[in-house]
């Protein structure tokens, strides 16, 4: 079946990425997207999204909103004129792109649409980053304390990997400095 190259590099991708080799977990995504065939178009707009994550992580905005309009364009190609939910990795990358621009209302929405399609879908990583981003906007908005219950929330019931551990820890931090706890 041609599309199973597509899904297997998909799920290599998606190790590779909780184990914290972003750079490899980049090359395998971009490799199953072009592996993808006309009959694998979920799978395509999976790695696209998730290839947009990675480049919303990095901080390379324009790459992770070309990246998440085709990771779109590729679920509309294989939806068959049904509404597909758009992959929570591109809602993630978005969201994330949009507080970096401090579009605060474009944040709220872009992780609503990733809270539901993670409802269908559960993904405790792409969960725990939704929350780093929600976070972040609670931060920005002068909400420490609800900074720090989501915080919490990205880290209930599992053990991030340790490169996201680490920017939950900094931003973390952020949180108690501007709670005024400098301990």
């Amino acid at each position: 079946h041609p599309g199973i190259r597509a899904q297997v590099l998909s799920g290599c991708g998606a190790a590779e990425l909780r184990a914290g080799r972003l750079d490899e977990a980049s090359t395998t995504f971009k490799e199953a997207a072009a592996a993808s065939g006309a009959d694998s178009a979920g799978e395509r707009a999976d790695c696209l999204a998730y290839l947009a994550l990675r480049e919303a992580l990095d901080g390379r905005l324009i790459r992770t909103v070309e990246l998440a309009e085709a990771s779109a364009r590729a679920t509309q190609d294989g939806s068959d004129g049904l509404t597909e939910p758009v992959a929570p990795a591109a809602s993630i990358a978005l969201a994330s792109v949009h507080l970096d621009r401090n579009e605060m209302q474009q944040v709220h929405g872009q992780l609503r649409l990733a809270e539901a399609a993670l409802r269908v879908s559960p993904d405790k990583l792409l969960s725990a980053v939704a929350c780093l981003i929600a976070a972040r906007r609670r931060l920005a908005e002068g909400r420490a304390p609800a900074a720090a219950d989501i915080i919490g929330r990205a880290r209930q019931g599992w053990s991030p990997p340790g490169w996201l551990d680490h920017r939950l820890t900094v931003l973390e931090s952020r949180v108690y400095a501007a709670l005024g706890d400098t301990q």
